[in-house]
């Protein structure tokens, strides 16, 4: 055999493990996969669509990576949209990337981020990026690791309907749903409890929230769950109750399950916690129209004027 024909023979034997590094309908850009998603969804269902998929709304790193998100994306996207969603979003008043890694490329456009929005888009037009509404629905970007991807086949939802993401493999308890990205468990539960038995029952359902993601996937099931028992019906927002936070003894706020108020949605002046004997009740208000939610103190505007049958409560569980 000469010298040529072994090298094409090679090459003939090696494309096939090349494309093969990704799964079916997806992109492979030499070092990672990529899933351009057309089906439209807000901020918090994409990234939990993503984690489903054991992979993250897409980070970008370099020059070359803006460019090649931006030429595929307009090949692959559904044409109606200018934007897509990348995993760049607000908290903490921090851009931070939704898989964690470091922000060492930035592509703003001029005069961005601006306004109230919290979560991000990449223009398919130039590469640009602005800061948008995390609860307007457009297509968006998944990226993962290249190995071991080529014998699976990428399962998009039906619809784009905000629904928790649930794993029967979880092995949670029955009525409840499990969110990859915390490895919990979540179900919403009607608040029956006497005031004498107010402490126990808080600290049965151990609710705590520690991540926009968690937060927005908590918003969904609360939303979920009220709409079923038909609550709200006549009222512009939903309203549910997250937990107590408490404070450590030196001055700082816990939530009643003893883990660290990490995260907070609040809507007006920082929880004071300074006093030792400080018991928080933290509720949310959902507006219907925008979806967006925030964190307050339970007030008679918004929970106590709330019907016994609507009163809810997030149980947060480990597995089985």
């Amino acid at each position: 055999m000469t010298l040529t024909a072994s090298l094409l023979l090679l090459i003939l034997n090696t494309l096939p493990m090349i494309f093969a590094q990704c799964g079916p309908k997806e992109v492979y850009d030499g070092n990672r996969c990529y899933q351009f998603v057309s089906i439209p969804m807000n901020f918090a269902s994409a990234n939990n669509y993503c984690i489903s998929q054991n992979y993250a709304l897409v980070s970008i790193h370099s020059r070359y990576d803006n460019n090649y998100l931006m030429k595929e994306a307009g090949i692959e996207l559904d044409s109606t949209y200018s934007s897509y969603f990348i995993g760049m979003n607000k908290v903490n008043s921090n851009w931070v990337w939704t898989d964690g890694s470091n922000i060492d490329f930035t592509n703003w456009l001029k005069g961005e981020p601006s306004g109230a929005s919290q979560c991000s888009v990449q223009r398919i037009s130039d590469g640009y990026w602005m800061a948008f509404s995390c609860f307007t629905k457009i297509p968006f970007v998944c990226v993962g690791p290249s190995n071991n991807r080529n014998n699976t086949t990428p399962s998009l939802p039906k619809t784009s309907t905000n629904r928790p993401v649930t794993s029967p493999s979880a092995n949670c308890q029955a009525g409840y749903s499990y969110f990859s990205k915390t490895g919990m468990c979540y179900q919403m539960q009607l608040a029956n409890f006497t005031d004498d038995g107010y402490d126990s029952f808080v600290a049965y359902h151990n609710g705590s929230i520690h991540s926009f993601e968690e937060d927005s996937f908590v918003r969904d099931l609360a939303i979920n769950y009220l709409r079923a028992l038909g609550c709200f019906s006549n009222w512009n927002y939903y309203s549910y109750w997250i937990s107590d936070i408490i404070s450590d003894g030196n001055g700082n706020c816990i939530w009643k399950n003893g883990q660290p108020f990490d995260y907070s949605n609040q809507i007006a002046e920082p929880y004071d916690c300074t006093n030792d004997y400080a018991d928080i009740s933290i509720d949310t208000i959902t507006n219907k129209t925008t979806l967006n939610n925030v964190w307050g103190y339970p007030t008679d505007a918004d929970w106590f004027d709330v019907p016994d049958e609507c009163k809810s409560i997030l149980s947060k569980r480990a597995p089985l």
